[in-house]
């Protein structure tokens, strides 16, 4: 692991953060947390795609991330410097006080209410109604009012601002690479490698770098509300436009592949859907809600996908085969869309399955962008000890980065 050592001693009387940077093939994103892990400052933006699109090419990502990054990093300070509120009223997470959130929903509910079984009341702890799909543009509502337009200049109302007035940067974290594997490179990361390194030298701080994998672990870890998952080894899904990976994350942090997809990701199914149905990328939301107006006017699914999973390997390209089926056969959008997510959770419910049955029960955590669906969320919840991170904090961002910085910092240096 790359560590740009020198970092000043700050004394005990000055506030300090750490910053984490993140720039994936998807969204621009910062976040800063402080000396107790609590975070005190976030600010993401989507990756444009043009119009009928499916993705970026990496050199589209960079030159977007290019202009990004600095608008990114300039609301960030703008959070940093106000002092309105504390991080955790914003956020919750394992060490904030917020109230737990089984009454908390999408914007979208589709089909009859499930009950919460064995995962009842877990994750979810931020505090207000999330109006939230897959990979979304819309606002976000993290337990206070405040909203972040991934599109356009965010506005700040009373929520998410911090004391900066004798805070100092401490360290600064990004992600290097998609995952902790050889090999495993993206040119798009490589936008927030060279700011974080800069602001390193400039600073006289240390650089921390880490997987976009574990990052997305880390915040969902967070996000989730409970402590046990800090301090137990637990399973992990990380479902999004990316990946789709079965994982096992150990007590001391390390990241274990056990299996996944075979082909596509359950991202880029939901993805190539929207876009074979005219929505705008990335589709999550517009085809959660086709699916929630579908059945809302009692539409149902013609015939229950039939999913391809074999141990702990799973394959998708064949259903998005029967959504292009489907969709030639003249079948309405919304069934196609109902199709097309529950495809999906029927997918990661087999697979968990198997998990169980190959290595014994444990509490999962599901995160990446994809478990932003409530309609999946809220089934898995009532089959699985199931954990969640809000909607911010399960899609692409930097927190969970910031957060294995600091995590770094301490290791290093004993403590703050």
């Amino acid at each position: 692991m790359l560590c740009r050592k020198g970092a000043d001693t700050v004394s005990g009387c000055e506030k300090r953060y750490f910053l984490g940077i993140d720039t994936s093939n998807y969204t621009t994103s910062a976040a800063a947390v402080d000396e107790n892990g609590r975070i005190i400052a976030f600010s993401k933006r989507l990756l444009p795609v043009r119009e009928g699109g499916a993705g970026l090419r990496q050199s589209e990502a960079v030159f977007s991330h290019v202009r990004q990054l600095s608008v990114v990093m300039d609301e960030l300070a703008l959070q940093l410097k106000a002092n309105d509120i504390s991080a955790d009223e914003s956020y919750g997470g394992a060490w904030g006080k917020t109230e737990d959130s089984s009454e908390n929903k999408s914007e979208y509910d589709i089909g009859n209410k499930t009950e919460h079984g064995a995962g009842k009341n877990k994750g979810y702890r931020a505090g207000n109604e999330a109006k939230h799909g897959v990979g979304n543009k819309s606002e976000y509502s993290i337990g206070n009012n405040a909203e972040y337009s991934a599109g356009n200049k965010s506005e700040y109302g009373a929520g998410l601002k911090a004391d900066f007035g004798r805070r100092k940067l401490a360290a600064v974290g990004y992600s290097a690479r998609p995952r902790d594997a050889e090999g495993s490179y993206m040119p798009c990361f490589l936008v927030g490698e060279s700011t974080a390194l800069s602001l390193s030298y400039v600073c006289g701080v240390p650089a921390y770098d880490f997987s976009h994998q574990a990052g997305h672990i880390a915040a969902a870890v967070y996000g989730c509300g409970d402590e046990n998952l800090a301090e137990a080894p637990f399973y992990a899904f990380h479902v999004s436009g990316g990946t789709t990976e079965i994982l096992d994350v150990g007590k001391d942090g390390k990241i274990t592949l056990l299996g996944g997809t075979k082909d596509i990701s359950a991202g880029q199914l939901i993805d190539r859907a929207g876009v074979m149905l005219g929505m705008h990328f990335p589709c999550g939301p517009e085809l959660e809600r086709a699916a929630a107006e579908y059945s809302a006017d009692g539409g149902e699914l013609s015939s229950i996908p039939a999913v391809c999973v074999r141990g702990l390997d799973c394959n998708l390209s064949g259903l998005e085969n029967k959504l292009s089926g489907l969709k030639n056969a003249g079948h309405p959008n919304g069934e196609i869309a109902l199709y097309a997510i529950t495809a999906v959770w029927l997918t990661l419910k087999k697979l968990t399955q198997e998990l169980f049955a190959a290595y014994g029960t444990r509490p999962v955590l599901y995160a990446g962008g994809v478990m932003s669906c409530a309609y999946i969320k809220e089934r898995l919840k009532s089959h699985f000890d199931a954990y969640f991170a809000p909607p911010a904090l399960s899609s692409d961002n930097a927190a969970g980065t910031a957060i294995l910085c600091r995590k770094k910092y301490m290791t290093e240096n004993g403590g703050i």
